[in-house]
């Protein structure tokens, strides 16, 4: 019977807990979110059961085990950064009296001389490898009574501590030997020692007694309990490890963690250190004789899995592997360094960045602290823990959407400084924008922020297998705002004879609670999974602004005059709750079936339209583990198929809280007499409809994973179909209804197609090349199905490129992509008078009366003879036909290379900077380009006449003259490295040294004239009503950063 808490070896590493971990693994080891919330419970840093381990171990599925590479790398540098420190090992005897089958030490071998270090060899033995920096040991010793007893053990121990060599003295002596009594234990603690290492070789109690036939070593119990007499003898200590390739390495993997959970459970401490040694080739040893050997892929997993399962606990690799395994696992989790234990497990982080801004005075200065505890009781049948985050900022400057098209358009004959004007700032008489470096000086913006994240949870496990949790998580955000703007003239853009101050805070309190009960159970080949819970949210927002104008010089306060101070606050409030339950089921890991569903209510919707249900259920069937599929096993390690639907609410709308309630809006000014009076008055603002309800989103998925040639080809195929229900969309009121902004209404219905596939293959050219070849590729296609509000032909307009957009440069209307382009299509331009005279329609009317040659030519698209914003229309979508990426890498004879390419295809991008420098309709700067505009002596080019006093069609905003291509391929990092041979380190007494080089962006493969075609939705307010609005229009974006970075590695 399992019991971790059990003194016996047999009930605290039960066979039969391990058989049954084995099964639910297998079980769960392709249900993707169960892996998904193990992973997310893991990055919380408080550990894995063996069980949760074993299913990330088990798992096949390529995308989640470079998560758990990720995430295993990711906690390796969380707690122990990138160093390692380094144990020689000192063999002091190889006298044995056990008849280790797997051990070239055995009794029973000829082969080798017996050696028994002398005192004064060990002397030698550790000057030399002081010499070579060392300062902590490691003892070995085989068991023999007669040649190695406990005696010469710490008389051995006492002459290493006692040596005081040029290079310092040893500082820490670790003892590896066999199991013995509590009161020899209590003697190598009085002796001093570090960590007691001993090996359980494996957990496998039938194969540990065939293993070991003769010897004290054949005695399974009195070796696998050997940590618990260490304990009770007084070593803190101790250090665990198996040999892997004795046993099959799940069922080794899972008796470890049983093991360091029993030392949790009985000592109130796991292990100090765990080992993870592979059988190697030695004297009269083969590895091939024992068939449970694993490569060095499966050797990186288990690595990764257990500094996921245990992130406090010190890992040991052995010198024997070689330089690319060791290299690979100090990445993913081997390390000498413990910050604490499961049952009181703690970690702290400070973090400090200052970064200088690309523009003056756009400085950002940060704080990130960071505080973690987690703590188990009753044989951690309750945990406890907390996390805490605090991050302090301060930001300067002030970048907005017209930040670089600004800058560009500035004249730049115009000198920065003007001794002749009182404020000493260069101006322009004929543009109205200010001198960048004048505006950027007169404007001192700053902001700071404090924000405080708070979570903290209790779990208990009520009965076996029903456990209980209690989260509740707290927010606490606090933000100032301070914009001083001092005396200026900045010639036509304005003139500011006296200082002005605005101030704001704004304070954000939100706190969740969440209760949930889960049930899992295993029983046979038959894994079961419930889950059902509560939650609980409230946000909380408390604004206060104001703003003080024409204040006295260098006082840098509001004065409180009234006549030029205002002030506003405000206060909205949000609740959310939710009610939730799953059922995963598993078969043999052949049939899989989930099934979950939440009901949520919104504070945002009226009453009888605050709930919404959203259910989703899932199906797979993994078809190489059927029996008729045997003949393939050696082909395919995976044929997967799986399909799903799911309805997921959303219930976001901005920062309106109350869309569907009149609240009191201001500005409403009345005149009496000489006096202004300032009012309030409802129903000026828009407001929602009372059946505001949830969006919510249906999604049928259907999918194939496929894995052949022992993993090295990986397939991955999707299709998918999303619609979404009640989209809720801003839609205008007319303007003579007299109300301001946009209520937000169920506006529609969108559909999404889609296909995802992915490959990936690994591979190596005669063992010296190792390569791998990833690609990915998607295709999405979404349309507007349905417009339910405003009639059959609502259209909703999007970005107006600052009120020049005619229409409206995007749309959103029913039977087109979402924010497609609304655009005046253009056909070249006239060549000729000719050309002009003969654009008519079919009754004879002149299209273009007013055209000159070398003006752009406009399609009449509605067919009416005239050229107006009538003719705008759908001329692409701002959505991508396909994406893409490709991963190659690899390594040969010390070199290695990574690179990643992305890049999109069929996108179109609204190029506003170039409207505007092109155009003519603004004064300032103008491109370069207009150089090859058509001339009487430059015809031969297919740029518009330009005319800043005539010429007005070529200047429209809303034609597709300024719509480009936005497809691209780019190369976006390129790593190289070399690594340092080691008969070259070995002089100057290294470990390995590796020189890098890292770029990013290296080139950007495009038609786009723009600083750069990866858009997405800008963070900018652009004057749109609907987020979407804001993809594909290029307003004068920062281009991205072309990166090189040089380093280099170097481990002592």
């Amino acid at each position: 019977m399992y019991d971790p808490k059990s003194m016996k070896a047999e009930e605290f590493i039960s066979h039969e807990e391990i058989l049954d971990t084995l099964a639910y693994a297998q079980e769960n080891k392709s249900n993707e979110k169960f892996i998904d919330a193990i992973l997310e419970k893991a990055k919380l840093h408080k550990g894995l059961s063996h069980r949760e381990a074993s299913v990330l171990l088990a798992c096949e599925m390529p995308d989640k085990i470079q998560q758990i590479y990720a995430l295993a790398e990711q906690l390796k540098k969380d707690f122990y950064g990138n160093r390692i420190v380094m144990f020689a090992p000192l063999y002091l005897s190889n006298y044995c009296v056990n008849g280790c089958v797997y051990c070239p030490y055995h009794a029973k071998n000829k082969h080798i001389a017996r050696k028994k270090l002398t005192q004064e060899e060990i002397v030698k033995e550790v000057m030399a490898l002081q010499d070579m920096g060392h300062k902590r040991l490691a003892l070995e010793a085989g068991e023999d009574p007669v040649n190695n007893p406990i005696e010469y053990i710490l008389e051995c121990i006492k002459t290493i501590y006692s040596i005081q060599h040029k290079n310092g003295a040893i500082r820490r002596v670790n003892v590896n030997i066999a199991a013995t009594t509590v009161e020899e234990y209590r003697m190598l603690k009085e002796a001093g020692i570090g960590t007691y290492i001993l090996f359980q070789e494996t957990y496998h109690k039938e194969s540990y007694e065939q293993l070991h036939p003769t010897g004290p070593k054949h005695n399974y119990a009195y070796h696998t309990e050997a940590m618990d007499r260490a304990m009770e003898g007084g070593i803190d200590d101790v250090g665990l490890g198996v040999l892997f390739g004795l046993e099959r390495y799940a069922y080794e993997f899972a008796g470890l963690l049983m093991h360091a959970e029993h030392l949790e459970a009985v000592h109130g401490v796991g292990p100090h250190t765990i080992s993870v040694p592979r059988v190697k080739r030695a004297d009269d040893i083969d590895p091939n004789a024992f068939d449970n050997g694993i490569d060095d892929e499966i050797f990186a997993k288990i690595i990764a899995c257990i500094r996921i399962a245990v992130p406090y606990t010190g890992m040991i690799i052995s010198t024997r592997e070689s330089k690319e395994v060791r290299e690979r696992a100090l990445h993913l989790g081997v390390s000498q360094i413990s910050g604490g234990s499961k049952t009181g497990a703690y970690s702290a982080s400070i973090s400090y960045l200052n970064k200088e801004g690309i523009l003056r005075n756009t400085d950002h200065e940060s704080y990130n602290i960071r505080l973690k505890s987690d703590y188990s009781f009753l044989n951690n049948r309750l945990t406890i823990g907390q996390s805490m985050i605090v991050r302090l900022a301060q930001g300067k400057g002030n970048i907005d959407q017209d930040t670089m098209f600004g800058i560009l358009q500035f004249p730049s004959v115009v000198p920065v400084y003007d001794p002749t004007n009182a404020t000493g700032w260069g101006t322009s008489a004929n543009i109205n924008l200010p001198n960048p470096l004048g505006y950027s000086n007169v404007i001192d913006n700053t902001n700071e922020s404090t924000r405080i994240f708070l979570n903290a949870y209790l779990q208990a496990e009520i009965i076996k297998d029903l456990k209980y949790k209690f989260n509740v998580g707290i927010r606490k955000d606090h933000t100032k705002s301070r914009t001083y703007t001092g005396i200026y003239d900045l010639g036509t853009f304005g003139k500011n004879d006296a200082p002005d101050l605005k101030e704001g805070s704004s304070t954000y309190d939100s706190w969740v609670i969440e209760n949930t009960l889960n049930y899992d159970k295993v029983f046979g080949k038959h894994n079961i999974s419930l889950l059902a819970g509560y939650s609980a949210q409230k946000d909380k927002h408390y604004g206060l602004n104001g703003s003080n104008s024409d204040i006295p010089q260098f006082i840098e306060t509001m004065t409180g005059n009234t006549t030029t101070m205002s002030a506003s606050s405000n206060l909205k409030e949000l609740a959310l709750v939710s009610l939730f339950g799953r059922v995963m089921y598993s078969y043999d890991d052949r049939y899989l079936f989930s099934a979950s569903i939440r009901r949520d209510g919104s504070s945002r919707f009226g009453k009888g339209h605050q709930y919404g249900s959203f259910p989703s259920v899932s199906v797979g069937w993994n078809i190489n583990r059927e029996k008729f599929f045997k003949p393939l096993e050696n082909v395919f390690d995976q044929l997967k198929i799986r399909a799903s639907y799911g309805k997921l609410g959303n219930q976001e709308i901005g920062d309106n809280y109350y869309p569907t309630i009149s609240v009191v809006g201001s500005g409403m000014n009345y005149l009496q007499g000489n006096n202004i009076w300032f009012g309030q008055m409802p129903y000026v603002n828009a407001v929602s409809p009372t059946n505001l309800t949830w969006e919510n989103t249906e999604t049928y998925n259907i999918g194939l994973d496929l894995s052949l040639l022992n993993g090295r080809l990986t397939m991955t195929a999707d299709a998918y179909v999303k619609n979404t229900n009640d989209v809720l969309l801003p839609i205008p009121y007319a303007g003579s209804a007299g109300i301001s902004g946009f209520s937000i209404q169920n506006a529609g219905k969108i559909r999404n197609k889609g296909f995802e596939f992915a490959v990936n293959y690994r591979g190596s050219i005669k063992d010296k090349f190792n390569y791998y070849v990833g690609a990915n590729i998607s295709t999405d296609k979404n349309e507007v199905i349905k417009i339910s509000t405003g009639g059959d032909n609502m259209t909703i307009s999007g970005y107006s490129a600052h009120g020049q957009g005619g229409r409206g440069i995007n749309m959103f209307q029913e039977g087109h992509a979402m924010s497609y382009f609304n655009l005046i299509e253009t056909d070249g331009i006239f060549r000729s008078a000719e050309e002009i005279e003969n654009y008519r329609t079919a009754d004879g009317k002149l299209i273009q009366p007013g055209a000159q040659v070398g003006d752009v030519r406009y399609k009449d698209w509605n067919g009416d003879g005239s050229i107006t914003t009538d003719d705008q229309h759908d001329v692409g979508s701002p959505f991508p036909d396909m994406t893409f990426g490709l991963r190659l890498g690899g390594d040969w004879n010390n070199f290695d290379f990574n690179l990643f390419f992305d890049g999109t295809v069929g996108n179109k991008i609204y190029n506003y900077p170039r409207y505007r420098l092109e155009s003519g309709n603004f004064n300032g700067n103008y491109s370069t380009t207009l150089a090859n505009s058509w001339r009487p002596d430059n015809q031969n080019t297919d740029m518009p006449r330009f005319s800043v006093t005539d010429g007005a069609d070529n200047k429209w905003a809303y034609t597709d003259r300024w719509l480009e291509d936005g497809s691209y391929i780019r190369l976006k990092t390129l790593d190289i490295g070399y690594t340092l041979p080691k008969q070259l380190l070995k002089k100057i007494k290294l470990e390995n040294v590796r020189i890098y080089t890292s770029i990013e962006n290296l080139f950007t493969l495009t038609k786009y004239s723009g600083y750069t075609p990866d858009l997405g939705e800008s963070g900018v307010d652009l004057g749109t009503t609907y987020n979407v609005f804001t993809r594909g229009i290029d307003q004068g974006r920062y281009p991205l950063p072309r990166t090189f970075s040089f380093g280099i590695q170097v481990n002592l």
